[in-house]
This record gives structure tokens, C-alpha cells and sequence, in this order.
């Protein structure tokens, strides 16, 4: 039972139906969704034009990553600390890191898109580990290094392991140097994926579906990087790809942008729906449940209690 200010004792099917109604009432407000700023817009016939174009390039704001995202929190129940848990990630990271700088070129970091990839997973895996004891400096970072580190490496494993590995896999041996760059490329294009994956699997994460801006800007923006990695070392960085004839090779950097923000938006509504999803059962959760009908009351009012005093006397 739960007490009324009203002066009646509540029973718990009326506190059960109240906290069920608040979860609907939140889900309907959009909590931690891209729909729940939508009640404290202004009146749309209010907005000027320049306020209608800037809405189209609006993206989360760092109050919004505080309040929807807990990296000190697991998503499932886990035997495993999660900082434990990243800094296992994070250590065979590091140690292909530095092989890749003994063995390779340090421009070819700019040059290649795997690079890029893998060096979004080092910084969310740091950035997250750092969120858990001082978010209100890391947290924003985390989360917007963590989207954009899931929403390209899925991109570009998949292209990877679809387009580039059947052509570069059978030239190699099985011996020598050979033998090195197949392990160097088997672990640059699953070991990013997979440790951001776990990542942003079980730590207490949500992706709004409006910073998709965000992830196509980053896509975008390696175009230049690969334009300029071309003409320093007179070649092809990749199949297709050919500067002599730049609007196909921006028409393709575009279709891998669009193919990323496409990621980050199903990524976005699956967080959005299991944060949701949650709260809604840890509501439920924290209501007794109890057998039958529960309908006791009585008026614990201080002037009813004086007057039943007064007539005894």
C-alpha cells in the first residue's frame, strides 16, 4: 500500500496502474527516442524559414548522451565488468596498432578507409572506458565514436570480405611474409567489428536516429582522403575507384556514406526500442503483484480523527 497526501491509503492495484500508465505516457512523449523533443518544439506555423532549413542539420545534443546512455551499465545481466571487458578489446587492438606502424607506411593511416575504421574502434573503446568514471568530459565522444566506429566497420567488413578478399587472398601463400599480411588483413577487417559490436551489445548505449548526419559527413569526408592517397601513390587505392574519371568515384564514396547512415538509423531505432523495452519491464518489476482484489481504504484524515475523539467523549 502507498500513502495519499489525500489522507487514504492506496492499494497496489491502483499504484501498479498508475507506474503502468506513466511507462505508456513516456513511450508516447518518445523517452530517449528521437520523437521526445517533439512536445517542447514551438508551434510549426510559428517557424520562420531559416528555422525550418537548420531543423534538417540539428543533431544530439551532449545532454541528451548523458541521460540516454550508461556506459558503467550493462545492457544484459553479465558476469563481466564492463571496463574489464574493453580493456580486454582494446589490448589486441593496440597490439595490431603497433605492428601495423612497423610494417606499414604512416600515411597509409590517412589513405585507406580500414584505417579509418580501425582507429574509430580504438578512440570509442578509450572514450568508453574513460565515460564510465567521467562522463560528463568522455560521454559525448563515446557515443558519437561508437556509432560512427559500428556504422563503418559493418560497411566496410562487408565490402571487405564481398569485393576485396577474393581478389587478395589468392595471390598470397601460406608461408613468409605471405602468411603475415593474411593474418594482417583478417584481423583489420574482423577485429574492429567485433570489438565494437561487444561494445555497443552489452553496455547500456542508445544511437539517435537524427545524428545520421553526423555518420554521412564522416563517409563522405574519406573521399578526399582517398583522392589524395591516389594521387600520392600514382595507383588505386581500390578496385572501381579511379580518379581519371572522379563521378564515379564520388558517386561510390556517396553509396558507402548512404550505406553507413542506413546502419547508424536501424542501430538507432533497435537501442531506442530496447531502451524502451526496459524501462517498461523495470517499472513493472518494482509492482508487487499480488492475488485477487485489493480495495482497502479508510479516511486517516487528522479532523475525522479529532471528531470520532470528541463524540467518544
Amino acid at each position: 500500500m502507498a500513502y495519499n497526501p489525500q489522507g487514504h491509503i492506496r492499494t497496489y492495484s491502483e499504484s501498479a496502474h498508475e507506474s503502468i500508465q506513466e511507462v505508456e505516457q513516456q513511450e508516447k512523449d518518445g523517452y530517449c527516442s528521437d520523437e521526445e523533443e517533439v512536445i517542447t518544439q514551438p508551434d510549426p506555423r510559428k517557424r520562420t524559414v531559416f528555422m525550418k532549413i537548420m531543423k534538417n542539420f540539428e543533431v544530439s545534443t551532449a545532454s541528451h548522451y548523458l541521460k540516454c546512455s550508461k556506459f558503467s551499465q550493462k545492457r544484459f545481466n553479465s558476469k563481466w565488468q564492463l571496463n574489464t571487458l574493453r580493456l580486454g578489446l582494446l589490448i589486441p587492438n593496440l597490439v595490431v596498432l603497433l605492428t601495423s606502424l612497423a610494417t606499414t607506411e604512416v600515411m597509409w593511416f590517412f589513405y585507406y578507409f580500414t584505417y579509418w575504421g580501425f582507429f574509430a574502434n580504438i578512440v570509442s573503446l578509450v572514450t568508453s572506458i574513460k565515460a564510465v568514471t567521467q562522463p560528463e568530459y568522455y560521454q559525448q565522444a563515446a557515443v558519437v565514436s561508437t556509432d560512427v566506429s559500428l556504422s563503418m566497420n559493418i560497411v566496410l567488413t562487408f565490402l571487405f570480405w564481398y569485393f576485396m578478399a577474393p581478389l587478395v587472398f589468392p595471390d598470397l601463400s601460406w608461408s613468409g611474409v605471405d602468411l603475415f599480411l593474411r593474418f594482417q588483413m583478417v584481423t583489420l577487417h574482423s577485429l574492429p567489428l567485433l570489438s565494437t559490436a561487444v561494445n555497443v551489445f552489452l553496455t547500456d548505449i542508445t544511437f539517435f536516429k537524427k545524428d545520421w548526419k553526423i555518420i554521412m559527413a564522416v563517409g563522405s569526408s574519406y573521399s578526399a582522403a582517398n583522392c589524395i592517397g591516389s594521387l600520392a601513390l600514382g595507383h588505386q587505392l581500390y578496385p572501381v575507384v579511379d580518379w581519371k574519371i572522379p563521378t564515379v568515384s564520388i558517386a561510390v564514396f556517396c553509396f558507402i556514406a548512404v550505406l553507413m547512415s542506413g546502419v547508424h538509423l536501424a542501430a538507432a531505432h533497435i537501442t531506442q526500442k530496447h531502451k524502451a523495452y526496459r524501462r517498461k519491464q523495470g517499472s513493472k518489476d518494482r509492482v508487487p503483484k499480488l492475488k485477487g482484489k485489493h480495495t482497502i481504504q479508510f479516511n486517516t484524515s487528522i479532523s475525522s480523527q479529532n471528531e470520532s475523539i470528541m463524540t467518544d467523549v
